[in-house]
């Protein structure tokens, strides 16, 4: 698990593994994201929504992590797929699940320096040894890991039906405008092209979102800018989710960067200066307060303090000529 804010996990390790890869579905978030999400912002037993759930990545790893689930899309198709990988995860499927998980990691161990990489290496240890435990829990029918319910039901994101403070994490992929439309559905906020509406309409469910999310808990939200190589712009649909969130009080706790990689050649948009493609997302992690928090600015580094030192020696110096 990386600490970095950027994420790139190479071309290396697999793009799916386990259920993942059944079914095809547009735009798919490599499931070690989401795995490595589920792990730091939530805690076994806890409860995760989805309102955008897609093919049911989130729903996937929360089963995998020994967390319950809620996954919510507008399309049924979406929904039936999420069943089918649920069911298709048996123990014994969660077990060779992270049998796939190790052997990645024993192939980016393979050729590591014990000098030059000592803390990857380390890192490497201790995930194996993790998941080793987690196994050895799965094996045993009776453990609470594998004891988790998981609901996934066709409904509008702009419209939960669930009370108030029921969550314990938010976890989904929305919607980037229509860049890509997931369904002709009438409901699908993917279909809207006009900017502006599909910012109306997509406040709503997140007006949901903050909703039913416990205080002191965490929403995590995917999201990549919309390049239109045609007018020569960029709309920044990240900034304006930021926005909208902090308007409600809520805390930007992280700003990640997934650096993906895509099949086939990359080229520029349009005429010079170029447009550059797109590779990467963001992922955007928001807390929402109890009210009860102590902000306070950071303690300086040290090595800001020596930077200052200096560059204090060097002013002194200065003043002599």
């Amino acid at each position: 698990m990386s600490y970095k804010s950027v994420w790139d996990f190479g071309r290396q390790g697999r793009t799916n593994y386990s259920v993942h890869a059944l079914g095809e579905y547009p735009s798919k978030i490599r499931p070690l994201i989401f795995h490595h999400l589920v792990a730091r912002f939530s805690a076994e037993q806890d409860r995760i929504l989805d309102p955008f759930s897609g093919s049911g990545t989130l729903a996937v790893e929360a089963k995998l992590q020994g967390r319950h689930s809620v996954s919510v899309d507008i399309n049924a198709n979406a929904i039936q797929m999420i069943k089918e990988k649920l069911n298709c995860l048996t123990p014994s499927r969660m077990v060779a699940a992270y049998d796939e998980l190790i052997d990645d990691l024993r192939k980016e161990e393979f050729g590591l320096d014990a000098k030059r990489d000592k803390y990857q290496l380390t890192r490497i240890g201790k995930e194996i040894t993790k998941y080793q435990k987690i196994i050895a829990r799965i094996q045993d029918r009776d453990d609470a890991l594998v004891a988790t319910q998981h609901t996934a039901r066709v409904g509008d994101a702009r419209q939960l039906d669930w009370q108030d403070e029921t969550f314990d994490a938010i976890v989904t992929d929305i919607p980037y405008g229509d860049m890509i439309r997931y369904s002709d559905l009438t409901d699908d906020l993917s279909t809207i092209e006009k900017y502006e509406s599909f910012l109306h309409e997509i406040h709503k469910a997140f007006n949901e979102m903050v909703r039913v999310l416990k205080k002191g808990k965490y929403l995590i939200v995917f999201v990549a800018d919309n390049r239109i190589g045609a007018s020569r712009r960029i709309i920044p649909i990240h900034a304006d989710v930021i926005q909208f969130f902090l308007a409600q009080k809520m805390d930007l706790f992280d700003l990640l960067i997934w650096r993906y990689y895509r099949s086939g050649a990359f080229r520029p948009f349009g005429k010079q200066p170029f447009q550059t493609m797109g590779a990467h997302s963001y992922i955007l992690v928001f807390y929402r307060p109890t009210g009860e928090e102590k902000y306070k600015k950071n303690t300086t580094p040290r090595y800001r303090q020596q930077v200052a030192a200096k560059a204090a020696s060097v002013n002194a110096r200065l003043d002599l000529f």
